[in-house]
């Protein structure tokens, strides 16, 4: 025999609409509490990345000086072995 959909018994649905919409209610405002929220993680995100990404290169081009110092004063060093010997 085919369901006409007026089901008895008790189910999980069966609340009070006065329950369903403070339900309602509150997944909304968790909703866009949680986009305000999601908003202002991914600005953060990219702003404080932006820093980062400056002080790395900071950092790398510093790197950079030391190596290439470094290298000369390994050439001269050598240079001035090869005078000696």
């Amino acid at each position: 025999m085919a369901s006409t959909g007026s089901q008895t018994g008790i189910s999980i649905w069966d609340i009070p609409l006065s329950t369903a919409n403070l339900i309602y209610g509150i997944a909304y405002i968790a909703l866009i509490i949680g986009s305000i929220l999601t908003a202002v993680a991914t600005i953060s995100l990219s702003y404080s990345s932006a820093i980062r990404d400056r002080y790395a290169d900071a950092s790398i081009s510093h790197a950079k000086k030391d190596a290439a110092e470094a290298l000369e004063h390994a050439i001269a060093q050598d240079a001035e072995n090869l005078k000696i010997k």
